[in-house]
């Protein structure tokens, strides 16, 4: 499961300096580290493969692990 390595606002500054979307910003605000992979997806509205490299790249930037 997905946990926030940050503060909101270090992590939110992060995704904003690396260029990255407003999902990967809603993804982030998810992110509780109680949820999977499955249950991001759901809420997000996206495939499960598309939520995964959106966390993929969250953890790239080293926010999540």
């Amino acid at each position: 499961m997905p946990q926030r390595i940050h503060e909101m606002n270090d992590s939110l500054r992060l995704i904003e300096q690396s260029g990255l979307s407003r999902n990967h910003r809603r993804l982030l605000l998810l992110i509780d580290g109680n949820r999977n992979s499955a249950e991001l997806a759901r809420l997000m509205g996206r495939s499960q493969d598309e939520t995964q490299q959106l966390i993929r790249d969250l953890e790239y930037i080293g926010i999540v692990r």
